[in-house]
């Protein structure tokens, strides 16, 4: 289980979508947040609060948060995703299609989807990061000093 989580804190840690978005853009761009194509600049940003893009401040220009992610393209609510990657990286053997289509109240389609385009995702560097599942013992020693051990 991610950190010894269970899904009622998991879930408390992503209570809605503007959380899933604010994880997604400190996974991709760090502290910067996303840089316009068009201008180069880092902001200030607009969201449009019914899609997953940015306006640039400067000039206008549109970034597309998901894009080069398996987020892309879709019409899922991020955090029907955020639930998905939760229970494919706790129990990935057990979920099967037809009862990650129930729970996240999808078709068996999109549910197969979901399911390849995550395992996809929790198998690439910084997967995990990206939905907020990074295991407990990482999370520690990525705050722990650097220091050589014997």
């Amino acid at each position: 289980m991610p950190g010894n989580e269970g899904l009622l804190a998991y879930l408390s840690r992503f209570p809605d979508e503007a959380t899933c978005v604010e994880q997604v853009v400190k996974t991709r761009w760090a502290d910067l947040g996303p840089i316009c194509r068009s201008c180069g600049d880092a902001g200030p940003w607009g969201r449009d609060e019914r899609s997953l893009r940015v306006r640039c401040g400067s000039c206008g220009g549109g970034v597309d948060l998901t894009e080069g992610t398996v987020l892309q393209d879709t019409k899922l609510s991020l955090r029907t995703w955020f639930l998905a990657a939760y229970l494919l990286d706790t129990d990935r053997r057990s979920t099967t299609v037809a009862g990650l289509a129930r729970i996240l109240g999808v078709g068996p389609e999109a549910a197969r989807s979901v399911r390849d385009r995550i395992a996809l995702a929790l198998a690439s560097p910084g997967g995990r990061r990206m939905f907020g599942l990074m295991r407990e013992e990482v999370r520690e020693r990525e705050r722990e000093p650097h220091v050589m051990r014997h």
